[in-house]
């Protein structure tokens, strides 16, 4: 099988990038940042879908290896994360997102 996944793209011995033993990625989440109102929204979903969202997308550990490390048949992370950005636009535009949002740009 190829490298492990990650957000940036496949690991590699060129870039510094080695997944550690277990398929896990040893690189740190993506240097660009999360923005607290995604952080917020994020952490609204259902643990299901919002556990495989953030182990793939945040911490590049490949949907194999989520679903072995869950012992799910392949198809279940790939559902679980569709239906994660599914719900996020769901999430964002409730009152009390826009009402969090805008706290936090108050006080900056």
């Amino acid at each position: 099988m190829g490298g492990t996944h990650l957000a940036g793209g496949r690991a590699s011995e060129k870039d510094g990038r080695h997944p550690s033993p277990g398929g896990r990625a040893s690189r740190k989440r993506r240097e660009a940042p999360v923005s607290a109102t995604t952080t917020d929204a994020v952490n609204e979903l259902d643990p299901g879908p919002r556990f495989v969202l953030v182990a793939h997308d945040l911490d590049g550990i490949s949907m194999a290896q989520i679903a072995e490390d869950t012992r799910l048949p392949l198809s279940a992370p790939y559902k679980r994360r569709a239906k994660a950005i599914g719900a996020l636009p769901d999430v964002l535009s409730r009152p009390e997102a826009r009402e969090i949002c805008t706290q936090k740009v108050a006080m900056r």
